[in-house]
């Protein structure tokens, strides 16, 4: 464009406008290019000249009009705008004060003025606006934090107005004000106790409120107590922002001594940019605190029988804490003085752990006190102190007059004891609790022995050769713990005179030529009480001497040695001599007998004497004999033997021949009888003959003799026979028999008693190795769970269960005689392959379905024990998984012996069986050795329950042999007598009116109702409570159940509350309407929660499982059980399986309303066999 200057200096292009104009001109279209031209020819007007020019080639037909002016006013709108800060607050939230003063500096005037600053927010309104004028306004800005954390506020505003016509808004130079601000940190703490303990161990909760009072945010603000320890952390705090926290104090011995706890607190948090933390003002409280009130109280006990002893008392019983009796958990007792001992015995003493005052078995008589203290266990410095005061008095003692006898005077021996039926305290005395004291002894008779009294322990002896007569003796006891508790008594003791026997002696044929010799002993075979008078017993008398032939020597007797002489040149024949022997202590007791001697002359004989080494042996001794051989003649003997004959049994020991004759060789040979052989022995010179035999097992009791005589080369007699003999006293062990055996219930009926017991049990497999979860396992044996050591899975592995006891009786459950595997699974994988093995040769194997099937070998096949285990698998919903028991019974039932049972023989004896229907007879005579005899015993049918079978002969005939024990066991199969058990249901028509409306809680006017329900709960030993849950009431109903369960526990003991049952039926008279049940372990469900086939809840029992729920949550776990009857439409692993599901729905159900250190403490089991209908008689 071209622009034409017309001349003023100051004009200048002021629009950049094109304009475009159109003419007509001769019907010739021109477009012509104007030109706009603005010149300035005053402060507020501007004048405008526009010149057109035509194209080239166009003719203007009237150039003088091409140009033209006008003059236009010019608007020139404009603001200012001036920002102050009038007041400045010093906190957060407090305001700075802004003033705005706003001019309209242009030369129009501007509409809707507005004053914009970002940190107000809100546009300010001004208002219109004149030209030249001005108008303040103001505004607030509050302070925050973060201004005081940067120290100053900056802030900047601007003002616009709309000019006339509209338009853009006309802005205003921008005016900053800067204001600075002082930080100041500030925190305020007010500390209070909420809760106060009364006892040590108890706490004092402390509550902080904590206040940011600053105009700056805190950082890691905490509660600074030296009483609680560690600080409490607030967080960051805002300013002017409060926080409360709380914290415990534990009380201590010493708080309560000091009877207040000052406690002081103070906050400190960290400002911005860090630096020490800001501290708060300290804030105090002061809790006072009391102890609780102990009061231990004097007691007295007695009078307690000190012989027996026993419990005095509880001297806690009347003591009391705080008002109430003491319970020794919350105490800590002390004796302080024990009680004193009356003549070193034993003391009351007091249990100070439970308050338990006893009395040791003898206990001196007299008065004991004992002095303790309680003090409370959480307040140690709280304490009291009483006395205990026992009397104890003597027990009484009764000595009682003893018979005893007739005795053996010879033999003596023990007559009994005198204490045996003397008693202390009605029981038989104890030689260590009594001092026995002989007042007067015995009085002798003819100067003999006499009866003794061993006062330490009753035994009255009869010393061997105590003279016939009666003997008495006075004697007392007296209490060693109380000398002065005595009593006496008398004994008398019957002694007789032992039996005398004077025994004949054919004493053989001597030679009457040469000197003087020894025919024998007269008193050899004689005997007192059956054995060997010694001469110095008796008193011997010659009654008839022998009579002399051709007025010659006779055979003599000495009748104080009883050796028989044939003086030398005693004529030949037979003599006869009689003698008496008398007991020199009963000299009234006498025997006679006769001594034959038969005297032959000959010229050339020996004289043999015969002697043995001992005069008593017994089976096994080895004797050794003597023989002398003497010749009495006047010619040498040449080659002789001797020809010895033992008593049968005895047996020569070979190499124990020492012989000595003229030449030394003499030989033995043979054994009965006995050859010696090569005797050379010149005229009236002698040989010595010392062999040993030994007695042998056969040999029975009584006097044996073997006799010698001497032979010549030709085998005629040439001596003499002499004897020796020896007495073989008897040995019940040998000679006598042992009789024992057992009378048992053979149940059976094999005649042979099975015992049930089971050993070496051991278990393994039956689950898939992966669904184990480690380190599960435990067994319990009886004696609670135990873990097993884990190698991967002990039950894999195999578990040693080792033995299981047998039941005693069809009443002893098999639950007392089991063990139990548990362990979890994350899965149900069971197999094929468990397997239980035992000693007695039972197997039980079980496959996947949990199916038994027994196997029997060795004993078991044979029918030798009555063993018979069983394995239940029981499975229970848990947390993550499955808890899975393999409950190991042993059903298997002893074959007992039967007590009582009266047993006879042939000869009159009568024997009990003892409460093991054990019985031994014992010194039975066995008849004679070689053969032995026949021995019969029968049961005394009668000593038997009505109906019992004998399952073996009765009577039983045995051969008994002596030395030999022989067996008589009887079989017999008791009738079963099952204890008819009647069930009886009882129904008592409560109603709602037991509790108060809508609620579980009963009401005090019924609690006589529960009583009498008690006492017949009792009575029957357990028993189950129905409760009728019907409608949306299953909730409601199971908190009656329980409320009535735990009101009746208050009067029921602990076997009896184990068995009460507590039930929610929806029909009372349908066992199959089972809802719920209260038991001690937990709860029970009844399958009328589900739908038939269903393991779905259904809704409406949901308020049900919340009360369940909130019972295992107060006891802290359990075992819910489900009990329902299963479907015999449905095969068992089908309904074993919907058993399961429904355990899990349920553990689920519960799952969600426990808190989760809970849910591992639940588990749910199912149960296919419920309790039975009640039946019975109605009431």
């Amino acid at each position: 464009m071209t622009c034409n200057d017309t001349g003023a200096a100051s004009r200048r292009v002021i629009s950049g406008l094109s304009r475009y104009v159109v003419m007509s001109f001769m019907a010739l279209l021109l477009v012509v290019l104007g030109h706009e031209v603005w010149a300035q020819s005053s402060p507020d007007t501007i004048t405008n000249i526009a010149t057109v020019t035509p194209p080239s080639g166009v003719v203007d037909p009237d150039p003088d009009n091409n140009s033209d002016d006008a003059e236009v006013f010019v608007q020139r709108p404009a603001l200012s705008i001036v920002k102050s800060s009038t007041a400045v607050g010093a906190t957060v939230g407090s305001t700075i004060e802004y003033s705005f003063l706003v001019t309209n500096t242009g030369n129009v005037d501007l509409t809707a003025v507005v004053v914009k600053d970002a940190k107000l927010g809100a546009d300010i309104a001004v208002g219109d606006l004149a030209a030249g004028a001005s108008a303040t306004v103001t505004g607030s800005y509050t302070l925050t934090a973060a201004d005081f954390a940067a120290g100053e506020v900056v802030n900047t505003a601007t003002a616009e107005g709309t000019p006339p016509g509209g338009g853009t808004p006309v802005p205003s130079d921008p005016s900053t004000v800067t204001t600075p601000l002082t930080a100041a940190p500030a925190l305020s703490i007010v500390k209070s106790s909420t809760a106060v303990g009364a006892t040590v161990g108890s706490t004092i909760e402390y509550s902080f409120l904590v206040t940011n009072t600053g105009n700056v945010d805190l950082t890691a603000v905490v509660v600074k107590d030296a009483k609680l320890g560690a600080d409490i952390a607030v967080g960051d705090l805002a300013a002017g922002a409060s926080a409360t926290v709380t914290g415990s104090y534990t009380l201590t011995a010493a708080d309560f001594a000091a009877g207040e706890v000052v406690n002081t607190a103070t906050a400190e948090g960290t400002p911005p940019g860090g630096g020490t933390p800001v501290p708060s003002d300290p804030s105090t409280v002061t809790t006072p605190l009391t102890a609780n009130v102990i009061d231990a109280v004097d007691d007295g006990f007695g009078p307690v029988n000190g012989g027996m002893g026993g419990s005095a008392g509880n001297a806690y019983d009347n003591d009391t804490l705080n008002g109430q009796p003491v319970d020794v958990a919350a105490i800590v007792g002390t004796v302080l003085t024990p009680a004193t001992p009356v003549n070193g015995g034993p003391v009351p003493t007091l249990d100070a752990a439970t308050g338990v005052v006893t009395v040791p078995a003898g206990t001196p008589a007299g008065d004991y006190t004992i002095v303790y203290q309680i003090c409370e266990a959480l307040n140690p410095a709280n304490c009291d102190t009483a006395i205990i005061t026992v009397t104890v008095e003597a027990p009484s003692i009764d000595a009682v007059d003893d018979g005893f006898g007739p005795i053996n005077g010879g033999m003596g021996g023990s007559a009994g004891n005198a204490y045996d039926n003397d008693t202390l305290n009605g029981q038989p005395v104890d030689v260590a609790a009594i001092v026995g004291t002989v007042l007067t002894p015995a009085t002798p008779v003819n100067g003999g022995s006499v009866p003794t009294l061993d006062a330490a322990t009753g035994v009255v002896t009869v010393p061997a050769g105590t003279p016939a007569g009666d003997y008495t003796i006075v004697y007392q006891i007296c209490e060693a713990l109380n000398p002065v508790n005595c009593d006496t008594a008398t004994i008398t003791v019957t002694v007789e005179a032992p039996l005398i026997e004077a025994t004949d002696d054919p004493l053989g044929t001597f030679e009457g030529t040469g000197g003087d010799q020894v025919a024998g002993n007269a008193f050899d075979n004689d005997r007192i009480n059956g054995v060997v008078i010694v001469p110095s017993q008796v008193t011997g008398e010659i009654l008839t001497p022998a009579a002399s032939i051709s007025g010659g020597a006779v055979p003599v007797l000495d009748p104080a040695t009883g050796v028989v002489t044939i003086p030398a040149g005693t004529p030949s024949g037979d003599y006869t001599i009689t003698y008496r022997i008398c007991e020199v202590l009963n000299p009234t007791n006498c025997d006679t007998a006769s001594v034959t001697v038969t005297v032959e002359v000959n010229a050339n004989l020996l004289r043999i004497t015969k002697a043995a080494g001992v005069r008593t042996v017994v089976i096994g001794d080895l004797v050794r004999y003597t023989l002398t051989v003497e010749n009495v003649g006047t010619t040498q003997v040449q080659n002789a033997n001797v020809i010895d004959t033992p008593p049968a049994g005895f047996t020569y020991v070979e190499g124990s021949l020492n012989a000595a004759d003229d030449d030394g060789a003499v030989t033995v040979s043979g054994q009965s009888p006995l050859r010696f052989d090569g005797i050379d022995l010149a005229a009236g010179r002698t040989a010595t003959l010392s062999y040993l035999m030994r007695v042998g097992a056969g040999v029975r009791p009584g006097t044996h003799q073997n006799q010698a005589q001497a032979y010549s080369s030709t085998g005629e007699p040439i001596s003499n026979i002499a004897t020796a003999a020896v007495e073989l006293t008897s040995d019940p062990l040998f000679e006598d028999s042992l009789i024992f055996g057992t009378v048992f219930d053979d149940r059976d009926g094999d005649g042979w008693q099975d015992s049930a017991t089971l050993s070496g049990v051991a278990v393994q497999g039956g689950f898939a190795p992966g669904a184990y979860v480690a380190n599960s396992t435990m067994v319990d044996r009886g004696t609670g769970h135990e873990p097993e050591p884990d190698a991967s899975s002990p039950l894999l592995h195999g578990i040693a269960i080792g033995g299981i006891s047998a039941r005693q009786s069809v009443a002893d459950p098999a639950e007392r005689h089991q063990v139990v595997v548990r362990q979890r699974l994350s899965e149900l994988a069971f197999t094929d392959d468990f397997v239980l093995t035992s000693e007695q040769g039972v197997t039980v194997r079980m496959d996947a379905a949990g199916n038994t099937t027994v196997e029997k070998s060795g004993e078991a096949a044979k029918g030798l024990n009555a063993a018979a285990p069983s394995v239940e698998r029981r499975v229970a919903v848990t947390e993550g998984g499955y808890v899975v028991d393999y409950v190991i019974r042993n059903e298997g039932i002893d074959e007992r012996g039967i007590p009582g049972v009266r047993i006879a023989s042939v000869e009159g004896l009568l024997i009990e069986t003892d409460q093991y229907g054990r019985y031994h007879i014992v010194d039975v005579h066995g008849g004679e050795w070689r053969r032995g005899r026949n021995f019969i015993l029968k049961v005394d049918p009668s000593t038997l329950p009505a109906g019992a079978e004998f399952t073996t002969d009765n009577p039983l005939l045995r051969r008994i042999t002596p030395g030999v024990p022989v067996r008589f066991d009887w079989g017999v199969k008791l009738p079963v007598q099952p204890i008819p058990v009647g069930r009886e249901e009882v129904e008592l028509e409560l109603g709602e009116v037991l509790f108060a409306p809508g609620s579980a809680e009963l009401r005090a006017e019924y609690q006589p109702v529960l009583g009498q329900i008690a006492e017949r709960i009792t009575g029957y030993r357990g028993g189950e409570i129905l409760i009728s849950a019907a409608g949306d009431t299953e909730g409601l109903a199971f908190q009656r159940a329980e409320a009535v369960r735990d009101a009746l526990l208050q009067s029921l003991d602990a076997e009896v509350a184990k068995a009460l049952r507590v039930s929610l039926r929806t029909q009372i008279d349908d066992p199959h309407a089972f809802v719920a049940g209260v038991t001690e372990g937990g709860a029970l469900l009844g399958t009328v929660l589900f739908d038939t086939d269903k393991s779905s809840i259904r809704p409406e029992f949901e308020p049900l499982l919340d009360k369940i729920a909130e019972r295992l949550q107060r006891a802290g776990g359990g075992r819910v059980g489900i009990v329902g009857h299963t479907d015999v439409r449905g095969s068992h692993a089908y309904n074993t399986a919907l058993g399961l599901r429904r355990a899990k729905a349920v553990y689920d159900a519960l799952e969600r309303r426990l808190s989760p250190e809970l849910r591992t403490k639940v588990r749910v089991d199912i149960n296919d066999d419920p309790a039975a209908p009640v039946g019975g008689a109605r009431q």
